[in-house]
């Protein structure tokens, strides 16, 4: 064989294996394909709060608890230590969150 050749059928198996991604993607599962779409997106703790973020939950001020309760819901499941170091992360300098200290509550809220 050829160097023409091998080209050629490595071209071909390149577009069988797309041919296969696709047919992959394709099939049905028992999740929702929003769901399981969501989840390849945004995968752990830091991928929920940038779900969050994205779909303007964060448009006003949310307590720990508020913001817990929404990730619970689609199917973000952590403690509350786990997701007070998740905000504390996306509210660093430059960071998604800002913090606002109202009392002894810290409030998040998206970045403007």
């Amino acid at each position: 064989m050829n160097n023409h050749e091998l080209k050629q059928k490595l071209r071909t198996i390149q577009t069988l294996a797309a041919e296969c991604l696709v047919q992959l993607n394709d099939i049905p599962t028992k999740t929702s394909a929003k769901a399981s779409s969501v989840k390849s997106v945004y995968s752990g703790l830091t991928g929920g709060v940038h779900l969050l973020v994205e779909e303007g939950f964060f448009s006003t001020k949310k307590s720990l608890s508020t913001v817990r309760e929404a990730l619970d819901q689609k199917g973000y499941v952590y403690s509350r230590q786990a997701v007070h170091e998740a905000l504390k992360s996306a509210s660093r300098p430059g960071g998604l969150l800002v913090v606002i200290k109202d009392g002894k509550f810290r409030l998040y809220a998206e970045r403007k």
